[in-house]
């Protein structure tokens, strides 16, 4: 069965809306942006350093090649020559580069290796976000890659910028991988809003396949099957972009709304929760949860005004005052239930402040004793419609 379209179900296929980002933590970069500081305070000092005698005048104090600056000749030179016994021009060019901007001031040579260091540094803790969602993890291996004793020798030393280069350059590699991956849940999100679900679904997938950890493509795949009345299967995939990002309140507001597709306003309740903590200025969550809160409350009231009429022991008939109110009472839960899912198809997703459970499994039971009373003790209303109390 295809998702209906948005013609039919108002602005958005029936799912929540709208469809997470594709990288919700890339902007995110505070924590990245606070190990570059520290970073800058640790090597810092070393901008003072004079050259050393170790390799600094082959590569560059004592290089002709070098301190001329960038040229055709120094290009072609650097592409041609196997000098200090490595062929790697991109790090000869390098060099050229530095002296054009610095001359032969040592500080100049060390800022370049101290900014690939951070740019690797920043690229790395941007990766293992895309990858993971997990920034906690991310900062604490990017603060590992960027203040490790092994690293001071690579950014200290001028000779080594061959070490600084490869690391970045491998670093952007990672992270160009992982953009790839996540165009194609972009691409996914754009043939979403064409209406075009399968093809959608196959980009969805596609980044999956390349970035198993990516949040971002598993919550949307899990929106697409939501959307196509799925929600079991959404609800397996919901739970496994939380596990992956647990801080994207979009992925936990989805969340709630499997379970409330459910039926299971308890747990819903408490997964938007969560949400709301995460987003307390979403304005539309908010007043999404108040609705759901409202008929939580509402389920409970009428649940338990039922359950005033029904005999404690199911052998016993109910009393015929108590009789006559039973189908009253079960066509006000039918109503509610209407209620409820008419608000869902307008409004799908919600979040709350504290937790308010509606144990709507008992509304179930309740629903069901007082329909197999009626049942046996003469004609009752007509049943209700599929999926209701």
């Amino acid at each position: 069965m295809a998702p209906r379209s948005k013609l039919e179900t108002g602005s958005v296929p029936t799912g929540p809306s709208p469809l997470a980002a594709v990288d919700p933590q890339a902007a995110r970069w505070w924590p990245g942006l606070l190990l570059a500081a520290v970073t800058v305070l640790v090597f810092g000092p070393m901008l003072g350093y004079p050259f050393i005698n170790f390799d600094d005048p082959v590569y560059v104090s004592a290089n002709p090649h070098v301190q001329q600056g960038l040229s055709p000749e120094g290009a072609h030179w650097a592409f041609t020559s196997m000098a200090a016994n490595f062929y790697h021009p991109l790090t000869w060019l390098s060099y050229m580069l530095d002296s054009s901007l610095y001359g032969v001031t040592p500080a100049g040579y060390r800022l370049t290796n101290l900014i690939l260091h951070l740019a690797s540094m920043l690229l790395c803790y941007r990766a293992l976000i895309r990858a993971t969602g997990d920034r906690l993890a991310a900062a604490v291996a990017a603060a590992l890659f960027a203040l490790h004793p092994l690293h001071v020798e690579s950014v200290v030393w001028i000779a080594e910028r061959k070490d600084a280069l490869s690391t970045f350059f491998w670093m952007l590699t990672l992270d160009v991988y992982l953009g790839y991956a996540a165009a194609h849940n972009a691409a996914g999100r754009l043939l979403f809003a064409l209406e075009d679900f399968t093809a959608a679904e196959r980009r969805f997938s596609q980044a999956m396949d390349l970035a198993p950890g990516t949040a971002a493509a598993i919550n949307n795949l899990a929106t697409l099957r939501l959307g196509q009345g799925r929600s079991g299967e959404a609800l397996v995939l919901f739970r496994q972009a939380v596990e992956r990002d647990p801080h994207d309140p979009e992925i936990r507001k989805n969340t709630g709304l499997a379970l409330l597709r459910r039926g299971r306003l308890g747990a819903a309740t408490e997964a938007l929760c969560r949400a709301t903590r995460l987003a307390p200025a979403d304005a539309a969550i908010r007043r999404l949860l108040d609705d759901a809160r409202r008929f939580q409350g509402h389920f409970r009231a009428a649940a338990a005004d039922l359950r005033r009429h029904l005999p404690e022991d199911a052998d016993v008939a109910p009393a015929p005052s108590a009789r006559r109110r039973l189908p009253a009472g079960l066509a006000r839960l039918e109503r509610l239930w209407a209620r409820y899912t008419r608000a869902l198809a307008k409004q799908p997703g919600f979040v709350a402040d504290e937790l308010d459970r509606a144990n709507l499994p008992a509304v179930h039971a309740v629903a069901g004793k007082a329909r197999a009373l009626l049942a046996a003790t003469g004609p009752g209303p007509r049943p209700p419609t599929a999926g209701g109390p």
